[in-house]
Parts: C-alpha cells; sequence; structure tokens
C-alpha cells in the first residue's frame, strides 16, 4: 500500500498535465517497473556531466532513492525545457518531470 501511495504521489506531483493519462503511465509503469523522467539542467538539483553524461544533483539523488524505495528503476530519458514538458507527458514520451 505505501508503494501504491508514493506512486500515486509522484505521479501527481508531476504536474495536472498527465491528469488525464495517469492511469495508462501508471499501467505503464507497473508493467515496466520503469520510471521514464524527463528533467532539466539546474545547478544544484540536477547536473549531467557533458564529458561523461553522468547525472548528479540533489533531485537526481532524491529520484533515484525514491525508485530504490519503490523498486523501480529511473530511466533519464531526455532534457526537456519547461516550454515542452507537458506535450512531452501527454505523448508518452516521459512519464514524470523529474525535476
Amino acid at each position: 500500500m505505501k508503494k501504491f501511495i508514493l506512486l500515486l504521489a509522484l505521479l501527481t506531483f508531476s504536474f495536472p498535465a498527465i491528469a488525464a493519462d495517469q492511469n495508462v503511465a501508471y499501467d505503464r509503469i507497473e508493467k515496466s517497473r520503469k520510471i521514464r523522467c524527463g528533467y532539466g539542467i539546474w545547478h544544484p538539483t540536477i547536473i549531467k556531466d557533458p564529458a561523461t553524461g553522468e547525472m548528479s544533483g540533489i533531485i537526481y539523488e532524491y529520484v533515484e532513492a525514491l525508485g530504490t524505495a519503490l523498486g523501480l528503476e529511473i530511466e533519464w530519458t531526455e532534457e526537456i525545457g519547461w516550454g515542452e514538458f507537458p506535450t512531452a507527458l501527454k505523448t508518452g514520451r516521459i512519464d514524470v518531470m523529474c525535476a
């Protein structure tokens, strides 16, 4: 039950843009056990090393820890600008905006 509530909260807080597709995203996440995150680079919350592509930062570590607690893999799918994320959510390119 805790996992369900945490996952539901994560999906809910990823903005109302996915409200109509919440069940579709939830079903996809439950089936694949993977959350596809969109992100925006913003120091110190999300940092991406340009040489290695390695991610770090406060939000990065928080989302990774949340994924571990829920038993889900976090896939940092694509860097998205703030104006683009509603479309990315609606079209299913990402499941949540993780930044």
